[in-house]
């Protein structure tokens, strides 16, 4: 895609929007792990870029069908942004990414062909993850999942 020649001037204004989805079970949230290079890997919530022309929620619900081997009517999108992340930079792109709540059946997630890895952590065990630096530190995500987990417990009681 050719860019407009009238963005140059705001260029450090452009980000690269991602959009990721928060599956949580059992107070564990499902995490993917993927290739960061040629000898490194690490973990991060199910979701991609959005791709010029697509809806987010449309975009995150098709790459947690294709990442977690599940059929798309499966998977169920929450209509807000639940955590926004801004400011991070890899590969020298900077990094917008948006997080919705995902539900998916627990019991039948999979793991598709272009991930190495999926696993349930609590948010405990999500400290000592070496996490994609596009979704923040571990201890943010952390903190995300126990704020999760809190909220999801008191709406229950």
């Amino acid at each position: 895609m050719d860019i407009d020649s009238r963005l140059e001037p705001i260029g450090s204004s452009l980000y690269r929007v991602a959009v990721r989805g928060i599956i949580i079970h059992s107070e564990k949230i499902l995490l993917i792990q993927e290739q960061a290079g040629p000898d490194e890997t690490w973990w991060g919530m199910p979701g991609g870029g959005i791709p010029y022309g697509e809806s987010p929620r449309d975009v995150l619900r098709r790459m947690v069908a294709e990442q977690l081997d599940l059929p798309l009517r499966d998977v169920h999108c929450g209509v807000a942004i639940t955590w926004t992340i801004f400011g991070t930079i890899l590969n020298g792109i900077p990094r917008a990414t948006l997080c919705y709540r995902v539900n998916v059946p627990r019991n039948d997630v999979g793991k598709g062909a272009q991930i190495l890895a999926r696993d349930w952590f609590t948010y405990e065990e999500v400290r000592a993850l070496r996490i994609s630096p596009s979704i923040g530190k571990p201890i943010d995500l952390s903190r995300l999942l126990r704020r999760l987990v809190v909220l999801g417990s008191k709406r229950k009681s």
